[in-house]
């Protein structure tokens, strides 16, 4: 699995592994998984030239729209 690097509030370094990536509507979204811990964060992604950009999702009517998808999406997988 691709290792990623994020800040937190602190600016102290947090090693993530990319679980999954996935799009809807017309934005893309990355589960990371903080290495060593349960968290899963989904993070929008956005592409700033050639770098890619991870992004909280701030509205919490649409974070919960997306882990419920990111959910059922992976119980569908899970089915086959």
């Amino acid at each position: 699995m691709d290792k990623i690097i994020l800040l937190d509030q602190e600016n102290n370094e947090v090693e993530f592994e990319l679980i999954d990536t996935f799009g809807v509507d017309e934005a893309n979204y990355a589960a990371l998984k903080q290495v060593n811990e349960d968290l899963i964060l989904i993070l929008e992604i956005i592409e700033d030239g050639k770098e890619l950009v991870f992004k909280s999702i701030d509205d919490d009517k649409k974070l919960d729209e997306i882990v419920d998808f990111y959910e059922q999406m992976k119980e569908e997988s899970d089915e086959y």
